[in-house]
């Protein structure tokens, strides 16, 4: 648990897969924003992406 705590507070994010979607690609980008106030709200994502 320490060393997730860690991987979080060093900003640490997984590399996006090759060939990933370029959306899905910019949401894991706009999701890991370190300012909350630019992560994406959960509702307008998904009624964006269902619509």
């Amino acid at each position: 648990m320490e060393e997730v705590k860690l991987l979080a507070v060093d900003l640490v994010r997984e590399k996006i897969i090759d060939n990933t979607p370029t959306d899905y690609s910019n949401l894991y980008e706009k999701c890991w924003s370190s300012d909350q106030n630019q992560r994406p709200k959960i509702l307008t994502e998904l009624e964006r992406n269902i619509a």
